[in-house]
């Protein structure tokens, strides 16, 4: 179940719940009763996404503003939070709390949004020690370094996949190793237009493993599986389990 033991080649392409399990009018993303589908349907790992709150407390969302709401999350209490109903149902959850549900159950990618949850993410970690169990990951490249210095003992990985055109952004994307070796990353999560078998075998061959998001379309699952990569972030982890074993 843990993650420390990576970078490994997998035997079977790892399914990673992208933030939970969330099929068509089931439980909304992001939320306990996502998390805990995910641990129904069968997935090695949940992705979920951390903001710190005002106030300190770290959050599970995804997008910086909530519908219908003018503050952007991180400017927002969790008192303010936990009263917000969630588009199709459901609250925002805690970290700490979804981190507890997951708890020997399986792996959990801990997405962080902005490097300000760093410290308080590293200590939710380790209160429930989980260091083993986590692989904490973001877009904030200076984030990861500044965990890898402070936690090296807490897996990283970086997150890559933008629409950018800025040229800085284009070569770091298409030529990830300095900044993988400099956060002494085990993994690399780029968005599946990255990815093509050549990254797939040079990557592994620094023993970086690649876990590639967002799959829920079947015919794209089984190339990358085809190509060697370790994981495969999706909306639906039964369903892609289903058809890649189909």
């Amino acid at each position: 179940m843990g993650v420390r033991g990576a970078p490994y080649k997998a035997r079977m392409t790892r399914i990673i719940g992208h933030r939970g399990s969330h099929r068509s009018g089931g439980a909304v993303e992001n939320t306990l009763a996502a998390f805990q589908a995910a641990i129904d349907d069968g997935a090695d790992m949940v992705e979920l996404d951390v903001w710190q709150a005002a106030d300190g407390e770290l959050v599970i969302y995804h997008d910086d503003v909530l519908p219908g709401h003018d503050r952007p999350v991180a400017d927002m209490t969790w008192a303010e939070l936990q009263r917000a109903e969630l588009p199709g149902g459901g609250r925002i959850p805690r970290l700490r709390d979804a981190l507890a549900l997951m708890r020997g159950h399986l792996a959990v990618n801990v997405e962080i949004k902005h490097g300000a949850a760093l410290d308080r993410t590293l200590r939710s970690i380790r209160d429930l020690r989980m260091d083993d169990d986590v692989l904490l990951s973001s877009f904030d490249l200076p984030a990861m370094y500044a965990a890898a210095d402070c936690a090296p003992g807490v897996a990283r990985a970086l997150i890559m996949g933008t629409e950018s055109l800025n040229l800085g952004v284009r070569l770091r994307e298409a030529f990830p190793f300095w900044h993988l070796r400099r956060a002494d990353a085990v993994a690399w999560h780029p968005g599946a237009p990255l990815v093509g078998p050549a990254i797939v075998d040079a990557l592994h061959g620094l023993g970086v493993e690649i876990n590639v998001w967002t799959v829920n379309d079947p015919a794209l699952a089984r190339r990358l599986s085809g190509w060697g990569v370790d994981g495969l972030f999706t909306d639906h982890p039964g369903a892609l389990r289903a058809a890649l074993a189909g």
